[in-house]
């Protein structure tokens, strides 16, 4: 497990240089786009009546039930994992209990959050029947 920490470490750091990178990147696009927009505008465009419909906040996502079943998940998945460690060690010649847990969690996880986008999805589809 030791042998995994710096691999980790290097790419936790990449990941966040390259997505501070990516969010000025992307500032500059957006900015540059507001500037070719706004240069072309003509007085008689800003008295229309403009759908902005796209731009409307999705109401159907919830961050509170995500986080809620994901959180679910990890806790199910460490409390599988770590029943499956115990059965293990009695056994004394399966040593690999980082891995045990890790998957379990990732994968309970990885189903509450497939709950959640199914929960969701759901919503959506009453929404739209109404």
């Amino acid at each position: 497990m030791n042998d995994l920490v710096p691999i980790l470490v290097i790419a936790t750091l990449t990941i966040g240089v390259y997505r501070m990178i990516e969010l000025f990147v992307r500032r500059n696009e957006r900015m540059a786009i507001i500037d070719k927009l706004t240069s072309n505008l003509k007085p008689d465009d800003v008295n229309m009546d403009m759908n902005l419909s796209f731009f409307a906040p999705n109401r159907g996502t919830s961050w509170a039930l995500r986080l809620a079943l994901l959180l679910i998940g990890i806790g199910i998945g460490a409390l599988i994992g770590f029943f499956i460690v115990m059965y293990y060690s009695q056994f004394d010649s399966y040593r690999a209990e980082g891995t045990i847990y890790l998957s379990c969690i990732s994968i309970f996880g990885g189903v509450g959050l497939l709950i959640a986008y199914l929960i969701e999805q759901k919503q959506i589809r009453a929404d739209r029947n109404r």
